[in-house]
């Protein structure tokens, strides 16, 4: 194939794929037909199935390549430079901001995806396990340099974190949290200093 073909399938499938996301935000997967994909792309109803075998693949697909894009920064964030507190922002002001800009494509991965049983399997698991061994790796970091209480745990600190952002996000998708940009940024802050103050090696006591 040549070179300019290559670009012709990619524009293609990423065009499938955005589409996807919009039926998919609108309508929910259960409730998107194959040509309701074809017609917000303008495509011929048939040259889907040329990239793709079903409704479940474009689903996962787009899973795959935005998650795969957030476990590359988070592992980027995690073996950089700089405090604990700065990659911990980064993290959450990334995941953010990706609603901000894209809301539907994050609508789509929080509601869709990850409450499709048929996404369980191993290899996304495994997918999923990158972000979370990146973010072991800042909670480790943040123990030996004193900043985090020694008895923590940091894969359970880890899912804690993603936790409370994912939740964030439930809130902006069901519109129980308001939606500007000073919205926005103050949740950056709040989720950090939140999972800080509740890690902070003082002497307050152990539980």
């Amino acid at each position: 194939m040549s070179a300019q073909k290559r670009n012709i399938a990619a524009e293609k499938r990423t065009l499938i794929l955005d589409s996807a996301v919009t039926i998919f935000a609108h309508k929910g997967y259960h409730g998107t037909r194959i040509s309701d994909i074809a017609k917000e792309a303008g495509i011929a109803y048939g040259l889907v199935y040329h990239y793709f075998k079903s409704k479940e693949e474009i689903l996962l697909s787009i899973f795959r390549e935005r998650w795969d894009m957030l476990v590359s920064w988070v592992e980027t964030v995690a073996d950089g430079d700089g405090p604990v507190e700065k990659k911990l922002y980064d993290i959450a002001s990334f995941i953010i901001d990706s609603f901000r800009f894209r809301p539907e494509l994050v609508e789509v991965i929080t509601m869709e995806v990850t409450r499709n049983s048929r996404f369980f399997t191993r290899e996304n698991v495994k997918r999923l396990q990158g972000a979370f061994d990146a973010m072991d790796r800042i909670i480790s970091e943040g123990k030996a340099g004193g900043l985090f209480k020694d008895h923590i745990d940091p894969r359970l600190a880890s899912y804690m974190f993603f936790g409370g952002i994912e939740t964030i996000i439930n809130g902006y998708v069901l519109g129980t949290l308001i939606k500007t940009d000073e919205d926005f940024e103050r949740a950056k802050r709040t989720v950090v200093e939140v999972f800080l103050h509740g890690l902070r090696a003082v002497e307050t006591g152990k539980c």
